[in-house]
């Protein structure tokens, strides 16, 4: 369906009856092919004159390709005939010229252009098997599969942080909405993988756009630059083709939610023998951002904690929350329930119905600071040992090393201890600067002889080991082994600290979260049992109440039981805490002055 929207003048000569043809032609490889005609026959007498067209359906000469015949109509209007008094000038070539050029002129006047760079990209993952990936971007205008590419950028080998600064490109927007940006690795055949992509809207273009473009989660930004461009007329008529400026604007924050699935009450039992359930729940945001909690066996109100998740909200309307059965094959539902963006923005806590008789889901979500308005901060990092680490070599154990990474990133990392499944390491301390807790890293590598070696596991630290600095073993997965790390928290004592007005009881909450951190093993190792341990100083002020983990409960003697003694006890003789109680005694004379003890 095209719409040339040309207006013709002709004057015509001095006769009773005048044929006008219109036809309608393909120009392919320079070659003129007429596709159809229709002739109109004008009576020159003013009745004849007045009379309009629309729609007149072409005589077609032929098939416009050799699969389908074209059909093609044409809207028609012939002005009123006016005579002239005076005789009126030839018609050149030079005036129709004129003409033609004037038609085109006020075209490009009301044209929307737009300048393009693309500058450069930051943070790109990793797509190649050695070393970065190879990345390129590809500019198409429009999104469907037909869209027409406007630019490429050069290939730049092994760099997650490419500096192009590609063009200027100039853009016709025409009647296309929208330009589509797409990053990719290149390889030694065919166009590579897809690194990520990103849209920039016509009308955000209208006064100019200069920022950067979220490629996806995990897969870094863009930085490009729309000028705001178009012709301009001089007072003497002529036109030229203006670009004008626009400064870089840093992106808007895009809202963060934190997700935390904590218990569920009153399930619907499925199971053929025992009438229980083993549930487990994935929460979903879209396809590429989901997650879902550890399965709990023979359980119709399970307590997962698992959390919290963080999510980049975009444009998703919703939060879905699905509880199901695990089976030996598949599994069944038991419930389902969603939060809208609304929701989500403003924050819940609380339970969510799963439908008649399917019991409760008790959720945590919030909206946290953006990543761009987080301060960054400042941790120590030893890597001090790793045990029970699996065997990637065919002969002998794996020869393993640590690498610490941040956001993909590798900040350091250590020697290689070579057919050790216990190695100590003892890494001198390492001073590095994040954001997030989740952007740090660590990946435990067998070493080969050629690349980069076998992967063996990794490990992360949680918010809380961030803040109040951590000692231990993480787990590096399933049968993967457990890793040794310090971290130390620099430039303030802690984020307890900082508050300046947190109480013995939150201190107490952020040591149950370390020790939940060990596992069974790592306090078994320390030689003590829990029998031995004097655990029933209270830490909670008061023996506070509460349904969070940790809170203050009675013993069978009666003594109110703190935070992590309730912790120990409610293990029983499964695991052992040893040190425990030192090092919690420790924590708060660190974390809490004298002044704030009441007794």
């Amino acid at each position: 369906d095209v719409q040339f929207d040309e207006a013709m003048e002709f004057f015509l000569p001095d006769e009773d009856q005048v044929m006008l043809n219109f036809s309608v032609s393909s120009i392919t490889n320079k070659v003129d092919s007429q596709i159809g005609s229709y002739t109109l026959e004008l009576n020159l007498d003013e009745k004849g004159m007045q009379r309009s067209l629309q729609r007149e359906q072409l005589e077609m000469l032929g098939a416009y390709h050799s699969k389908e015949e074209a059909r093609l109509t044409a809207s028609i209007k012939v002005w009123p005939f006016v005579k002239v008094s005076k005789p009126l000038e030839p018609l050149t070539q030079q005036t129709v010229y004129k003409t033609m050029q004037s038609h085109e002129d006020a075209q490009k006047l009301k044209q929307m252009y737009s300048s393009l760079r693309i500058i450069k990209a930051n943070d790109l993952r990793k797509a190649d098997m050695f070393g970065h990936s190879d990345p390129y971007c590809i500019v198409k205008l429009g999104t469907s599969k037909k869209a027409r590419t406007l630019t490429t950028t050069q290939v730049m080998d092994n760099n997650p942080d490419p500096e192009w600064n590609h063009g200027p490109i100039t853009v016709d927007w025409m009647d296309q909405k929208v330009l589509k940006f797409e990053v990719w690795d290149k390889d030694m055949v065919g166009p590579g993988e897809k690194l990520g992509q990103a849209f920039v809207k016509k009308t955000d273009c209208t006064q100019g756009f200069h920022s950067d473009l979220h490629l996806g989660d995990g897969n870094g930004t863009l930085t490009v630059e729309l000028a705001p461009a178009g012709y301009k007329q001089r007072p003497d008529g002529t036109l030229f083709f203006d670009i004008g400026k626009v400064e870089y604007q840093p992106p808007k924050p895009k809202p963060i939610l934190s997700v935390t699935i904590i218990s569920a009450e009153n399930l619907r039992g499925v199971n053929l023998f025992g009438g229980k359930s083993d549930p487990y729940v994935i929460c979903t945001l879209s396809d590429k951002k989901q997650f879902r909690t550890a399965v709990v066996n023979e359980n119709l109100n399970p307590t997962w904690n698992h959390g919290p998740v963080e999510f980049m909200l975009e444009n998703e309307a919703r939060l879905v929350f699905e509880v199901r059965d695990k089976d030996l094959i598949g599994s069944k539902p038991l419930g389902k329930k969603s939060l809208s963006r609304e929701q989500c923005l403003k924050g819940f806590e609380g339970p969510l119905s799963l439908g008649k008789s399917n019991g409760v889901l008790n959720v945590r979500v919030k909206q946290l600071v953006c990543r761009s308005l987080r301060k960054p901060f400042k941790l120590r990092i030893t890597i001090v040992c790793a045990r029970d680490l699996r065997d990637a070599d065919m002969f002998g154990h794996s020869d393993p090393y640590v690498q610490c990474k941040v956001r993909g990133k590798l900040l350091f990392q250590t020697d290689v201890i070579w057919d050790n499944p216990n190695p100590v390491w003892n890494h001198p301390p390492e001073d590095i600067e994040i954001v997030d807790p989740k952007d740090l890293k660590f990946d435990v590598y067998d070493k080969d002889l050629i690349g980069q070696g076998d992967f063996l596991g990794t490990a992360m630290l949680s918010a809380q080991m961030c803040d109040a600095g951590f000692e231990g073993e993480l787990s590096l997965g399933v049968d993967n082994g457990f890793l040794a790390v310090k971290v130390q928290r620099l430039g303030q004592t802690d984020a307890l600290h900082e508050a300046g007005q947190r109480s013995v009881a939150d201190v107490g909450l952020a040591v149950v979260d370390e020790v939940r951190s060990k596992s069974p093993d790592t306090w078994a190792r320390d030689g003590a049992s829990s029998q031995s341990s004097p655990l029933r100083t209270p830490l909670l002020a008061n023996g506070s109440p509460g349904r969070r983990s940790g809170a203050a409960q009675q013993d069978g003697s009666g003594n109110s039981l703190g935070c992590a003694a309730f912790l120990a006890t409610g293990a029983g003789s499964d695991c052992s805490l040893g040190v425990t109680l030192e090092r919690i005694r420790s924590k708060i004379r660190e974390y809490v002055s004298p002044a704030s003890h009441s007794g």
